[in-house]
């Protein structure tokens, strides 16, 4: 660790990294975290880049002179016209790690290790919902309850509660990111009475009114957010080959959850609640990501659950570095 310092107390950097992350990866954006909140796949020696976690991998990324040699070796790799042999060069002989398989290729088999660990987590979840459930107030399927019903959950009711309405109203999948950060949320410690609890009951809320808005019923609450939720409901179930594309309902969605989290926000001011600095960052993290979204571009999907644990896990993990600061993101 040559360039900060690292609290192995902690799991992080004490210091800023000095190379700034980008909304395509959010993890990158929490400048305190080491190797993206993910030791078990990529390491960090010099405290400035993740990479996986073989050394000589994390060599071939940051020396220009190996990515140059590599290059040569690459223009060198032919096939004797005569003979129909190839000749390999010694760079290439020595990175054997991921020998025949593409770029795209070793990027999937990461990003299925992180779906595989996301996936444990939540099956871990399942079994802990079904070993301690009991009758709930209401229910997701059942379109009947209030935003204090919702607010008064704990974290294993509010899974079981998406799980229950996508199942009911065959959503395709798209509200499995919600699952992933209300886990994550557990995961690092934040209760129903949290700044994020208040918000996120919003969200689910709306998530639930705005299937009465497709259905033509009056909701509880006329909101903007049930609103959005009620469009996007109507083009997933259009059948129009344009408003149900993955693209048109990624926007729907986005436009939707932010009109939610905006009220939400509201909400907590009302119960008095403020975020933690952790908060703070996940929600400047995903309103950016949302953001993006709304103007077309193809980051993560809404149904993926691994995108909703670790993008939201990333972000919260801010606060073993810095202490409650409300609002702010710097104290």
């Amino acid at each position: 660790m040559s360039a900060r310092f690292y609290s192995p107390g902690i799991g992080a950097f004490t210091q800023l990294d000095s190379v700034m992350g980008g909304a395509q990866n959010p993890f990158a954006m929490n400048r305190f975290l080491y190797a993206l909140a993910n030791p078990t796949t990529f390491i960090d020696p010099d405290g400035h880049m993740a990479c996986a976690g073989w050394n000589e991998d994390c060599q071939y990324q940051r020396k220009p002179e190996m990515r140059r040699e590599a290059a040569r070796a690459k223009k060198y790799h032919t096939t004797n016209r005569y003979t129909g042999r190839t000749r390999e060069s010694d760079v290439e002989r020595r990175s054997t790690r991921h020998r025949g398989q593409t770029n795209g290729q070793v990027a999937a088999d990461r990003r299925a290790r992180m779906n595989a660990a996301a996936a444990d987590a939540r099956e871990t979840a399942v079994i802990n919902s079904a070993t301690s459930r009991r009758e709930l107030p209401c229910a997701g399927g059942r379109l009947n309850c209030s935003y204090e019903q919702i607010l008064g959950m704990d974290v294993s009711d509010r899974v079981e509660f998406v799980r229950d309405f996508q199942s009911e109203f065959d959503t395709g999948g798209w509200f499995n990111a919600f699952e992933g950060v209300i886990q994550a949320s557990s995961d690092h410690g934040l209760g129903k009475d949290s700044w994020f609890s208040s918000v996120d009951a919003r969200v689910l809320f709306n998530m639930q009114q705005g299937m009465v808005v497709y259905k033509g019923d009056k909701p509880r609450e006329s909101t903007d957010g049930a609103k959005g939720f009620g469009r996007f409901y109507a083009a997933l179930y259009s059948g129009d080959r344009d408003q149900g594309s993955d693209a048109n309902l990624r926007v729907l969605h986005a436009a939707a959850e932010q009109l939610s989290v905006d009220q939400g926000q509201a909400d907590a001011r009302r119960l008095d609640r403020r975020p933690t600095v952790g908060e703070s960052y996940a929600l400047a993290v995903a309103n950016t990501y949302r953001g993006l979204i709304s103007i077309g571009l193809p980051l993560w999907d809404q149904r993926d659950y691994s995108a909703g644990y670790w993008g939201f896990g990333s972000a919260i993990a801010t606060e073993q570095v810095y202490p409650r600061c409300g609002e702010r993101l710097v104290c």
